[in-house]
């Protein structure tokens, strides 16, 4: 991954260079480039204060003009596609000019929060950048800054720095030269144009903060770190399982059966020991080396071949880890040729016998005590973990499980998806049921108000009735008497 990712670096680095055109400023010139943003903008001093943004890109400027420094509360400058060899001029340097910013009523760009420099011949940031500390974009491309390390050490003083650009530089040729600034700068967002990922950092994070540690520690006073360095990140590449692992009373339990060890080392390469949850207490076999192929034959890993006892030698050209974890792993004394009988892996995965203080990995049963720990006198959460490649999502597996806690696991989630079922049945059930009761309690409702405004029209209807027949009786009573 680490390697695709440089080849793409470089491909777009030369397919830059062959679309970019960026001519070189004339020979004969005798004095350089200078201009004076008050000219540039038509301002005089007293209005400068008020400027938040400058562009003077491509105006061919090899030094800052001095009247940079009253531009107090500047936050955004353009210098690309220029002359710049350095970036001096935009604080002031020493007391003279200190003293002479102070009188115009300005220390410089001190609130600048964004400098855009691509396209220029910068071959160093020593200068004003490491002083600007508010500064959160910081665009550097196509420039000529070459040592990874200093320049990382500068912008590390940058504490919200959140876009970074060196693309186009020499130093973007080095080897994980993304995942180093990546980790040197946490406070990155996004660098060379592209987001900075969870993953990214995770990777860099283990490739400059773990390795490192596992490799001052290189077991019996050498030290590797490059081999050290990769077979930390494959780990964290491949995908592993857990055959080993410590239950109660401290003591050790296999997490598969003999047979199924045997079927799973056939297809890896790697063993892995640690401590549960702590990853730099570990060590970790070479590939193809004599622990995978024990556990391909069904034996203990603890001795090589038919008995042999492990060396010191032996561990440090089949292990790698820390050098307090690697002195566990030796013995002096061989083992029986018909140990597989007397000991086979089902009971024994790791015993050092003349090792006073070596691992001891095994499990209760006639002649064993069962013992889980770096030694038998320090019981410890002492896992063991076996390859089984790299291939599958990017999701980790999960190594805890056996085939019996995998199919008890299937049927715990097939009874809670049915209890879930039924939930969402009894939730349907129960909204209809509400519904219907809230339906015929309104329709009661409205019925009897129906009935009440039906019986009051009706007396309203028969008492106006009434009234028209008495008018129309009086009327006949009154032509009667004329």
């Amino acid at each position: 991954v680490l390697y695709w990712h440089n080849m793409q670096t470089v491909a777009r680095r030369e397919l830059h260079k062959l679309t970019r055109h960026r001519p070189d400023p004339p020979r004969d010139t005798v004095e350089e480039a200078c201009p004076d943003p008050l000219n540039v903008l038509g301002l005089t001093k007293d209005k400068a204060r008020h400027v938040k943004e400058l562009n003077l890109s491509g105006r061919g400027v090899a030094t800052l003009h001095t009247n940079l420094l009253i531009f107090g509360n500047m936050e955004v400058m353009w210098l690309n596609d220029n002359h710049l060899t350095e970036v001096r001029g935009l604080l002031p340097a020493d007391s003279g000019r200190a003293s002479a910013a102070s009188d115009e009523g300005s220390l410089g760009l001190r609130r600048l929060k964004s400098l855009y420099l691509s396209n220029n011949r910068i071959g160093t940031l020593e200068g004003d950048i490491k002083r600007l500390k508010y500064l959160q974009v910081l665009l550097l491309a196509n420039n000529e800054l070459r040592n990874m390390e200093v320049i990382c050490q500068t912008l590390a003083q940058l504490k919200y720095l959140k876009q970074l650009d060196l693309f186009g530089n020499p130093l973007a040729e080095e080897v994980n030269y993304r995942l180093y600034l990546i980790h040197h700068l946490p406070s990155l967002e996004i660098f060379d144009r592209q987001a900075v990922t969870m993953k990214e950092r995770a990777q860099a994070n283990a490739l400059y903060s773990t390795a490192a540690k596992a490799a001052s520690n290189y077991a019996f006073g050498s030290t590797a770190p490059v081999q050290c360095n990769a077979v930390i990140i494959e780990f964290m590449e491949k995908r592993w399982r857990r055959i080993w692992h410590r239950v109660k009373d401290n003591k050790g339990a296999f997490d598969l059966r003999c047979g199924q060890i045997m079927d799973l080392a056939s297809r890896g390469t790697m063993v892995h020991i640690r401590t549960a949850g702590l990853p730099s207490q570990s060590v970790t076999s070479k590939p193809g080396s004599y622990p995978i192929e024990q556990l391909r034959k069904g034996f203990a890993i603890s001795f090589k071949g038919e008995g042999d006892p492990i060396t010191k030698e032996d561990v440090e050209e089949n292990w790698v880890g820390s050098k307090e974890h690697l002195a566990r792993l030796w013995n002096t004394a061989p083992q029986d040729k018909n140990a597989s009988l007397k000991r086979p892996l089902t009971r024994v995965l790791y015993d050092t016998p003349g090792n006073p203080h070596g691992l001891a990995l095994s499990v209760p049963s006639v002649g064993l005590t069962g013992d889980c720990g770096w030694s038998k006198n320090t019981p410890a959460a002492v896992e063991v973990y076996v390859d089984i490649g790299n291939e599958g999502d990017d999701k980790p597996m999960d190594m805890s499980l056996s085939v019996r806690h995998l199919q008890h696991k299937v049927l715990k989630i097939r009874a809670e998806d049915q209890s879930k079922i039924l939930r969402e049945k009894d939730a349907e059930t129960l909204e209809a049921a509400t519904y219907h009761a809230t339906k015929e309690m309104f329709h009661d409702t409205w019925s009897k108000r129906l009935g009440i405004d039906t019986a009051r029209r009706a007396a309203q209807k028969e008492e106006k009735a009434e009234v028209t027949q008495g008018k129309k009786d009086v009327a006949a009573a009154l032509r009667l008497l004329k």
